[in-house]
């Protein structure tokens, strides 16, 4: 039998009676349209394309592993989409980590401004709880939180790790990470008093520049990569600088001044988004 499928057309909500579940629906799973709503005139930037598969895997998988090159604007569109989030998941709560507090906690502040000035009627539903060199807390009206102040003991829905390769100054501690955070992503998400089950658990997105091989972030991407070729919630991806060219997010120039400033192994790693090899990680392991 012939199946005739509708053509496109716009929906009016209208006139859906309840319409409001249907739009929830939809900037759960795209979140970056729920921005779009919020977008000021006279933006600093509009999203690209790449900006936003960030938003929608992010918001879409339970595991996401984002290596994306120097200039992605990959931590801005994993706190953006968390803002996001909060709202159509009221009382959502999310541990952010990385290399240290201090750095995290001022990427945290920053970036928090360069969205209120992108979409000033997003930031004005949250609220600053603290901010300080190492402690940036923002929450909303409904019980939603991210917080950058992890300690023992604490419950979350979900786990955001920046700068997951980083191996120096100070390096990524992968050991605190899946010993006191990973525990700590035990939520469960309510409604009613029932256990949504349109809800993903246990979320853990993860984004970086490329490291070398045999650490954290090269592990757990290998890992993900294989749940993601199954069919399973997971989603890698890998995205060098040449996107940012095309999405027009910088100029050739700008790669161009990098690359003379970086040995080629830094080049592969910064900006081509490519997991390395080294003597202190050899590809076969000493033991073996």
């Amino acid at each position: 039998k012939w199946v005739k499928h509708k053509t496109e057309s716009d929906a009016d909500y209208n006139h859906m009676g309840e319409g409001w579940p249907y739009l929830i629906a939809l900037f759960r799973w795209f979140p970056d349209f729920f921005l779009d709503v919020f977008h000021k005139d006279g933006a600093d930037f509009d999203l690209t394309f790449i900006q936003r598969i960030f938003l929608r895997i992010n918001a879409n998988y339970q595991y996401t592993d984002i290596t994306a090159c120097r200039g992605a604007t990959k931590s801005y569109c994993r706190q953006a989409g968390g803002y996001v989030d909060g709202e159509m998941w009221p009382g959502e709560t999310t541990a952010v980590v990385g290399p240290s507090l201090r750095q995290t906690a001022k990427i945290a502040g920053e970036i928090h401004r360069q969205i209120e000035n992108n979409y000033p009627g997003l930031t004005a539903l949250y609220g600053i709880e603290a901010y300080s060199a190492d402690k940036f807390i923002v929450s909303n009206q409904y019980g939603t939180r991210l917080s950058i102040d992890n300690k023992r003991g604490v419950t979350v829905h979900r786990a955001a790790a920046e700068e997951t390769a980083q191996e120096e100054r100070p390096p990524f501690d992968a050991d605190n990470y899946k010993e006191v955070v990973i525990p700590a992503v035990r939520g469960e998400y309510k409604v009613n008093g029932r256990r949504s089950p349109a809800y993903i658990y246990f979320k853990q997105q993860s984004i970086t520049s490329a490291g070398r091989r045999q650490q954290y972030a090269y592990e757990t991407r290998h890992t993900h990569r294989y749940m993601m070729m199954r069919g399973e919630r997971a989603y890698i991806i890998d995205v060098p600088y040449d996107v940012i060219l095309l999405n027009q997010m910088r100029p050739v120039a700008w790669a161009e001044n990098i690359r003379h400033e970086l040995t080629p192994a830094q080049w592969m790693r910064e900006m081509e988004s490519v997991y390395s090899g080294s003597d202190k990680n050899p590809i076969i392991r000493d033991e073996i």
